[in-house]
């Protein structure tokens, strides 16, 4: 069949003919209503007008193109279009498939479709595009293309344009944003007009959008974001390149107190910064914070201030991480070979086992939270309280609980207790009995993998009792 002709219904022309007949009919311009006869003409044309174009409608292609040539009626000239086309082969199609130039493909675009052809042959492979890369390896640059780039979705989504709610000064990683329609984990967005420079969304929650890396300037109330949606290496796109050595380890780096980690194996060939994750100074949110850190003959020296260490994601792996990273581009490789962490704090572990419990004075002791349970009950380790409660019994326990310490295999920890002592109300003085109690401080002290509670030997605790015991059997 033929493309339509004329899709206009008989009323439609009459309408329109009776419009043009008023205003077209009257003397000096002037607008006269068609009169009966004219009425009557105007009726008989529309009829035949829709039947014409009906019937016409109803012819093959091919003779319809003979009449209208016949009554030197020529086509409509040919609309110039292009369009961006994504072809997917299915799951069983065979390999080594082309499609050649001027295959032809049809679009949907209303009543009549419209038909394109492809410019040049194209190689279909079962496949994607897992990932695009650049490298400048004079300029020690690397460059990834945005997702948008890598994995494009059409039909192209409607650009939409989103505004920044709140300024945010330079350092800052999340922003405001109205509206966050269409903005996902991973994109990479911008807020320049040129592209640069580039941000890599880490999260999107209501109206907060998390980025990486900080801001390196300041932006306003007002700027718009924008997605980026090229990819430009060498002239705008972010150097992705961050020469960085990950250590992680699932207990040892496990530790709220301040306290030295020694890294071994990592020559320092040129500048390096040493960091660990946990929160910032005054309630910052967590973030990459710098150790104090010294290479001492054969192995790096960590000072990590308090702080509880928090699990972040490298590389896919949610874990405890420490890091060393080049201060600036790399002058060339380095070996790492054999690479050792360990834990220590205050050089307390190289003291012997009895000098650990009374160090030197003026020396500052690691603390760790720690729990304790005196036979079933709980006890609260800030205040005084009885290991084995107050009338102690056979097979009575006291239980003491530290994640921190007991929870790294191959650590050695030394428990270090003392007792105090108040006399009983109403005990007699001859016999000089007392009530022993644990006299805890706040929190206890954990050196290089050992726990300390600070309270002494429990032995005196349970001699008592049982002196005690063996006078009321007497």
């Amino acid at each position: 069949m033929s493309e339509k002709l004329d899709g206009r219904s008989q009323e439609m022309v009459r309408a329109q003919l009776v419009r043009r007949a008023t205003a077209l009919l009257g003397p000096d311009g002037a607008p006269v209503e068609p009169g009966t006869i004219e009425a009557a003409l105007i009726g008989a044309a529309a009829r035949m007008f829709e039947e014409v174009t009906r019937r016409l409608d109803k012819v093959p292609e091919k003779q319809a193109d003979n009449f209208y040539a016949a009554m030197g009626i020529g086509r409509d000239p040919a609309l110039p279009a292009r369009v961006p086309v994504a072809l997917k082969l299915s799951d069983t199609a065979p390999g080594g498939l082309v499609a050649p130039a001027r295959t032809k493909l049809m679009a949907d675009t209303g009543t009549t479709p419209t038909i394109f052809e492809i410019e040049s042959g194209i190689a279909l492979v079962r496949g994607k595009v897992a990932a695009l890369t650049a490298a400048d390896l004079s300029a020690d640059a690397i460059y990834l293309a945005p997702s948008g780039v890598v994995t494009p979705v059409l039909p192209a989504p409607a650009v939409v344009t989103r505004n920044v709610r709140s300024a945010a000064g330079s350092g800052a990683t999340m922003v405001q944003v109205d509206p966050v329609l269409g903005l996902v984990k991973g994109m990479t967005i911008c807020f320049t007009a040129d592209g640069t420079p580039e941000y890599d969304i880490t999260e999107v929650k209501n109206d907060v959008v998390s980025f990486t890396p900080a801001l390196a300037g300041t932006i306003a109330k007002g700027d718009q974001l924008f997605v980026v949606d090229r990819f430009v290496p060498f002239a705008g796109s972010r150097n992705r390149q961050d020469h960085a050595l990950y250590l992680s380890h699932p207990t040892m780096l496990d530790v709220a107190g301040a306290l030295t980690i020694t890294v071994a194996g990592v020559e320092p060939g040129q500048a390096m910064t040493w960091e660990w994750f946990g929160p910032g100074a005054d309630g910052a949110p967590a973030g990459w914070q710098a150790f104090e850190a010294r290479f001492d003959t054969d192995h790096w020296a960590l000072e990590k201030p308090e702080g509880k260490p928090e699990k972040t994601i490298v590389d896919g792996r949610n874990a405890l991480w420490i890091r060393g990273r080049l201060d600036g581009s790399s002058a060339g490789s380095s070996l790492a070979t054999d690479i050792t962490m360990a834990v220590s704090s205050g050089g307390l572990c190289s003291m012997e086992h009895d000098r650990r419990c009374a160090p030197a004075s003026g020396t500052e002791l690691p603390a760790v939270e720690y729990d304790a349970v005196a036979v079933t009950t709980p006890v609260v380790p800030n205040k005084p309280y009885y290991p084995f409660g107050r009338e102690p019994r056979l097979y009575d326990a006291f239980y003491v609980g530290c994640a921190e310490a007991f929870g790294k295999a191959g650590a050695e920890v030394s428990l270090c207790l003392s007792l105090g002592a108040r006399r009983s109300s109403g005990s007699s003085r001859r016999r000089g009995r007392f009530d022993l109690y644990v006299r805890p401080r706040h929190r206890s002290p954990a050196l290089c993998g050992t726990v300390r509670l600070r309270h002494a030997e429990l032995l005196g605790r349970a001699r008592a009792a049982r002196r005690r015991s063996a006078r009321r059997t007497a």
